[in-house]
C-alpha cells in the first residue's frame, strides 16, 4: 500500500486531491444490496479477501487495510487528511438498501497533497 500511495503522491500537483473508496470490514458480515464478502473475512491488515459486486456479478480479490492503517500510511507518504466520510443509505434514496441504513459498506477517504 505504501508504494501505491507514494506513486499517487508523486503523480499529483501541489494541492491535488486523492479520493480513496475503501470497502469497510462490514462488507464481510452485513447484508448489503450491492456488495458481499466471499469466504472468510479478513482478520488483520494485509489479509487477502474477496468481494462480489452483485449487480455486475463481478468477483474481486482485494487486500484488506483498516481505515487507520490507510490514514497512517497516507500521512507517511506526505498526504494531509481532509476527511473520512461514511455514507449511510436514506429512505429518500429510493434504493433497495438492506444494512446500508445502519452500516456503511464503504468509506470515502479524502487526502490532499500539500
Amino acid at each position: 500500500m505504501a508504494t501505491e500511495l507514494e506513486r499517487c503522491y508523486n503523480s499529483l500537483k501541489d494541492n491535488g486531491f486523492l479520493f480513496i473508496v475503501h470497502g469497510n470490514h462490514s462488507i464481510h458480515m452485513a447484508s448489503y444490496a450491492t456488495v458481499e464478502g466471499i469466504g472468510e473475512p479478513p482478520v488483520r491488515d494485509g489479509d487477502r479477501c474477496q468481494v462480489r459486486l452483485k449487480h455486475l456479478d463481478l468477483k474481486i480479490e482485494d487486500v484488506y487495510w483498516s481505515i487507520e492503517s490507510i490514514v497512517e500510511a497516507s500521512k507517511e507518504a506526505g498526504f494531509e487528511l481532509i476527511t473520512i466520510h461514511q455514507p449511510l443509505g436514506e429512505l429518500a434514496d429510493a434504493q433497495p438498501y438492506l444494512d446500508e441504513y445502519q452500516l456503511p459498506p464503504y468509506s470515502y477517504i479524502i487526502l490532499r497533497k500539500p
